[in-house]
């Protein structure tokens, strides 16, 4: 596990849509190799262009309450469109909320 801070950020819908579409891309020095980002809660199907959360479509104008962990955070390079200044809380290293969310419903969630 990594040590950074589980962070909670406030993000607009339309850095939330382009948080959602960079999480699937090719970096620049791969081969034919994609990054797939993972994501709880939204959807984001070959097209692209119409990433969901909770089943609705993303609200350009609307706010969204993301968890991610201080990497994506940090690295402004990678995800741009969530900033230091969208964070609103931390709770501590990451590894922890694991822990916590395992001792209270399980560690193998029903399907």
């Amino acid at each position: 596990p990594f040590p950074g801070d589980l962070c909670v950020a406030t993000l607009s819908g339309r850095d939330l849509h382009r948080l959602l579409v960079n999480t699937r891309r090719r970096p620049p020095d791969a081969d034919e190799t994609v990054w797939w980002g993972q994501v709880s809660g939204a959807c984001l199907l070959n097209d692209r262009d119409s990433p969901t959360v909770s089943g609705e479509s993303i609200s350009d104008d609307a706010t969204y309450r993301v968890a991610t962990n201080d990497y994506v955070v940090q690295s402004g390079e990678e995800f741009p469109s969530i900033e230091r200044s969208d964070v609103i809380e931390r709770r501590g290293p990451q590894y922890e909320a694991v822990v916590e969310y395992a001792t209270e419903f399980g560690s193998i969630p029903e399907l």
